[in-house]
């Protein structure tokens, strides 16, 4: 029913071969095909071929892969593609090579169903276009991709090699148009060669999000599963639009597991910020005094301490989005909401504190702030509907908890000791220094985490692609 065969094709030494030459392939094809074969295939509205080639120039080969969609082109053309041992091209002077190296068949459509059923149910998946493709939208050429086009196009392959199975239901099809989006994409366009006519393309990578219900949720698995045999765009059996499928689901996560653990991080984070919230309304005077101030800094530190820990909500809430944000395939976004954060409490401290005239008040809010705007940057992620999770109905797991804080164990280990060596050479230059050694030591302590910061910066740059990693095994 659906077979894709991978030759490696020898190229001679000075050979100038590129993604266009599946225009060539195709015709040479066509010419060592018997001749009702290739009338057949001119007779098709879809081409029940696909086929693309990836150029290794400097080991002077390609690897061509051709799949064939449906009974009878199998029927007409899988015994002389396996048979094939060289292709004679006219823009080439010596024959090529061919050696097949791998077959991947389904024999029916209920085994390839149940190959797409055993897909991840996930909220994210990648596809490749290693080819130039190109799709025809209102009589014109389009270069760049819509997820209305990618669903469309692949739908009416799939309805022509296998009309018992048809994917027509219109309430369907609507809902699949509504809940498959693009996400994200790193594409550059290209041109490729048709009939002595250079077309506009497109080919990289693109990430498709969707909010689909189980049951569109499989039709939808099938359509990406076709997509690496059928290509998407116009023209894949000349070789355009070769495309790879592959999730990137949080590694070994579902998409259910992955909003759980989400909401469980989050209703977590809201504990311990009630926590330090309630400690700053209740107990920030003893806490003073437990810190070492004394009657001269005493009202400045306790007003400074009970305004961050009433903040404290922001705070733990915005580290736990910035992760997640980042580890959803969005790293520049938490950047972005960081040094935003970051820029705006320099800013806020001098308005705060000079103009306005608010003291130590001031700088603590300004300081308090800084999470708060953070977050609004935030917020495009869920906006635009980039995120790959989101909250979902479900009790807080202590297990997951367990997990979760065990995880982040290392993290805290490093922050708490920063924050224990720091409260400790303020008591003891407080008793020999006064609070001007200790204002001074302050001075040093900040220089000493932006040092820091270069490596917190690399160790949680790595950690989502180590994570992921992990999760595929």
């Amino acid at each position: 029913m659906i077979t894709r065969l991978q030759f490696t094709v020898s190229l001679p030494d000075g050979t100038q071969a590129d993604a266009s030459w599946g225009y060539w392939l195709y015709s040479a094809l066509l010419e060592q095909m018997p001749v009702e074969a290739a009338e057949w295939f001119h007779e098709q509205s879809f081409t029940p071929l696909s086929q693309y080639w990836l150029v290794d120039k400097p080991a002077h080969r390609a690897c061509w892969r051709v799949s064939l969609l449906g009974d009878e082109a199998e029927s007409l053309l899988l015994a002389p593609l396996e048979a094939l041992s060289r292709l004679n091209l006219r823009e080439c002077a010596q024959p090529l090579a061919v050696s097949l190296e791998g077959r991947e068949r389904y024999a029916s459509l209920s085994e390839f169903w149940n190959r797409a059923a055993a897909m991840p149910d996930v909220p994210s998946h990648q596809l490749r276009i290693w080819t130039p493709a190109s799709f025809k939208s209102g009589g014109r050429y389009v270069i760049f991709p819509e997820a209305r086009l990618i669903l469309q196009n692949l739908v009416l392959r799939w309805n022509a090699i296998a009309p018992q199975c048809a994917i027509s239901d219109e309430d369907a099809l609507r809902m699949l148009e509504e809940k498959i989006s693009i996400r994200d994409y790193r594409l550059q366009t290209s041109r490729f060669l048709l009939k002595e006519q250079r077309i506009p393309g497109f080919s990289g990578q693109i990430w498709l999000q969707n909010r689909l219900p189980a049951p569109l949720m499989e039709i939808w698995k099938l359509l990406l599963l076709f997509a690496d045999f059928s290509g998407i765009g116009i023209k894949t059996a000349l070789g355009m639009g070769g495309a790879t499928k592959y999730s990137i689901s949080k590694g070994r996560s579902s998409a259910s597991v992955t909003n759980e653990i989400f909401t469980n991080t989050f209703c977590l984070g809201i504990l311990f910020a009630a926590v330090f919230a309630a400690a700053g309304i209740f107990f920030s005077g003893a806490l003073t005094k437990l810190m070492g101030a004394d009657e001269t800094v005493f009202e400045m530190t306790n007003t400074y301490l009970k305004v961050m820990l009433l903040f404290a909500p922001a705070f733990i809430i915005n580290n736990i989005i910035i992760c997640f944000v980042r580890n959803d395939g969005n790293p520049n976004l938490s950047m972005l909401g960081i040094i935003t954060g970051s820029l705006a409490n320099i800013v806020l401290d001098y308005i705060f504190i000079f103009p306005m005239n608010m003291g130590i008040f001031g700088a603590i809010l300004a300081t308090g702030m800084s999470p708060v705007i953070s977050l609004i940057i935030l917020s495009v992620h869920f906006i635009k509907k980039r995120n790959g999770f989101r909250f979902s109905r479900c009790r807080l797991d202590p297990r997951m908890a367990g997990g979760t804080m065990s995880l982040g164990l290392s993290s805290l280990v490093s922050e708490l000791s920063s924050g224990v060596v720091i409260i400790v050479f303020n008591m003891i230059i407080l008793g020999l220094a006064g609070n001007i050694g200790v204002a001074a030591y302050g001075v040093i302590a900040n220089i000493s985490l932006i040092v820091t910061a270069v490596y917190t910066g690399l160790s949680q740059g790595i950690q989502p692609l180590v994570s992921n990693a992990y999760g595929r095994g």
